[in-house]
C-alpha cells in the first residue's frame, strides 16, 4: 500500500521551500535560465535607449526617459515573491 503524502508546511518560507520543491524545482531552474539573459541584456538594452534618448534630444530638444534602472532578482528573492 502506497503511504498518504506527506503533509505540506506552508506557514513559514522555510517550509514553503522544502514541501514545495518538488513542483518548485522546474520553475527555479527555469528562473535561473531567464535571469542569465536578462542579466546579459540590460547593458545591452541601457545603452540602445541611452541612444535613442540622446537622438530624441537632438530632435526635439528634450529628453523622452529621464533615467533607465533595473536589476535581477536573485532566486531566493523570486521565491519570496512566490511565497507571499
Amino acid at each position: 500500500m502506497k503511504s498518504p503524502p506527506a503533509k505540506k508546511d506552508l506557514r513559514t518560507y522555510e517550509g514553503f521551500k522544502e514541501s514545495a520543491a518538488d513542483w518548485l524545482d522546474p520553475i527555479v531552474r527555469e528562473y535561473q535560465k531567464r535571469a542569465i539573459l536578462a542579466d546579459r541584456a540590460y547593458p545591452v538594452l541601457a545603452y540602445d535607449i541611452e541612444v535613442v534618448n540622446k537622438e530624441y534630444f537632438a530632435e526635439l530638444g528634450r529628453v523622452l526617459l529621464t533615467s533607465v534602472k533595473g536589476r535581477v532578482k536573485d532566486v531566493d528573492s523570486f521565491l519570496r515573491k512566490v511565497y507571499r
